[in-house]
């Protein structure tokens, strides 16, 4: 009898063992929030290049780049968890230099914050981190650019 009893518990444990590997991974949080902020961003940059020329704005042009290459990494840590993100044309800012500025700063400091947050991410947290120190150096550069506009 102890016989059995032991083949009935070696099957019941490969079973409550096979289903624990199957359970799912849990769900990664979406980005795609977030890409849209930088790519708002990199809209906002490449516009004021265009209506700023000759003013001596030398930084858009690599605001512009460094805003464009998070778009890129944020849809490349998407596409990796699974999360296809299909971006859309964003509309040109039809603001005042100085409110579009103020506007990207703000949108920014929120996508920092949230890249912040998901720094200790095991897979994706240097990621993470570099592109809040980016979005950190991209609002100290910003508050010059408003800076500057004032003279």
């Amino acid at each position: 009898m102890e016989k059995v009893d032991k083949q009935m518990e070696r099957r019941v444990w490969q079973r409550v063992q096979s289903r624990q590997e199957a359970a799912p991974p849990p769900r990664q949080e979406s980005l795609k929030p977030w890409i849209l902020v930088a790519q708002e961003n990199t809209a906002v940059l490449r516009a004021l290049q265009l209506q700023l020329i000759g003013k001596q704005w030398d930084g858009l042009r690599q605001l512009e780049r460094d805003s464009a290459r998070m778009v890129h990494a944020l849809r490349g840590i998407s596409a990796m968890q699974g999360q296809i993100v299909r971006l859309s044309p964003v509309p040109t800012p039809k603001e005042m230099p100085r409110r579009a500025l103020e506007k990207s700063f703000h949108r920014t400091r929120r996508l920092r914050e949230e890249m912040e947050r998901r720094s200790p991410d095991a897979e994706y947290g240097v990621v993470f981190r570099n592109l809040a120190e980016k979005c950190a150096e991209l609002c100290t550069t910003l508050a010059e650019l408003i800076g500057r506009l004032e003279n």
